[in-house]
């Protein structure tokens, strides 16, 4: 498995043997939440990384644009 990473290098000194281990923590995971959910590996990234992430991306902007707007008005209120 290790052969399959020795192409890639990191510049800054960063550890790519972590960062595949990582990746590969990440895949299992998400196989085994599929499993658990009766659904594909394909799917669960398609719910997870299209669906569900988008919206908690837009809700958090909306809720950071909420709270910029309220730090602007108790200012102008000092």
């Amino acid at each position: 498995m290790e052969e399959q990473y020795n192409h890639v290098s990191c510049l800054n000194g960063c550890s790519t043997d972590f960062i595949n281990k990582l990746f590969d923590l990440c895949v299992d995971l998400l196989i085994w939440v599929s499993d658990k959910l009766g659904i594909s590996y394909e799917a669960i990234n398609i719910w997870i990384f299209v669906i569900i992430e988008p919206i908690i991306f837009i809700i958090m902007i909306s809720y950071i644009i909420h709270l910029r707007r309220k730090i602007k008005k108790l200012n102008k209120n000092e």
